[in-house]
């Protein structure tokens, strides 16, 4: 399955107002706020004490999460760089981005002098040739380097529940960890995302009960939406 770029060409100027305003109204709204959050502390856990690095994000969108990474975590990194393969959202993050440590390239016409100390992919790999994914991200990511990927697996209540647009193209999650272990150490995986039907029609009871429902499935992280895998080279 192949994500349609010219959705995302048209998605290019409402991309980050309509899936990241500052409060969750509902659940695909709660489920990119809290990645995001998860991935940025992520980062910081793994990244302590250290500066001056640089961070490769493969489907950056309109530049939303390097923005923030770069206003949270202004300290850790001296370059960051996002590229996507729709040309709209990369002429939309550079008119909306003003911070001079990132750059962005559309996919397939980046030149990078040198590796980066972290990869980061969320919500990109699925719908893309996974091993293809993998291969791209370990042939750019310096030795030791972090690599953070985020993958939906086809098992999740989402995928059952909402008959799963694109779902069904979707691999287990054991599968998608078979393969990254040809290329990557796995030191973390993340359970984000639980989809449960009905409580997000009142938007304050949603907020509360979605909290409540992802601590009690903990423990069946399968059910999931997504994972995010913290990789080592």
């Amino acid at each position: 399955m192949v994500k349609d770029k010219d959705f995302y060409n048209q998605e290019s100027t409402r991309y980050s107002s309509k899936r990241y305003p500052s409060v969750a109204t509902n659940y695909i709204q709660y489920f990119f706020k809290k990645r995001m959050a998860l991935v940025l502390r992520a980062l910081e856990e793994n990244l302590k004490h250290q500066s001056g690095l640089s961070l490769l994000e493969i489907g950056c969108a309109d530049g939303v999460v390097l923005r923030e990474i770069s206003e949270k975590q202004n300290n850790i990194f001296a370059k960051l760089i996002g590229i996507d393969t729709s040309d709209g959202m990369i002429s939309e993050a550079k008119v909306i981005t003003v911070d001079d440590k990132i750059n962005y390239f559309v996919r397939g016409e980046e030149a990078f002098a040198n590796k980066f100390d972290v990869v980061l992919e969320v919500g990109v790999a699925n719908y893309a040739n996974i091993d293809e994914e993998l291969i791209y991200a370990k042939n750019n990511l310096k030795e030791d380097g972090i690599y953070i990927l985020s993958l939906a697996g086809k098992g999740s209540i989402n995928g059952f529940w909402g008959k799963g647009a694109g779902y069904n193209n979707f691999l287990a999650y054991t599968e998608y960890e078979e393969k990254i272990k040809k290329y990557f150490e796995i030191k973390k995986i993340i359970p984000v995302g639980i989809f449960v039907p009905l409580i997000w029609r009142n938007k304050i009871i949603g907020r509360i009960l979605q909290n409540i429902f992802e601590k009690m499935f903990l423990l069946f992280p399968g059910l999931f939406h997504e994972k995010i895998y913290v990789l080592k080279d």
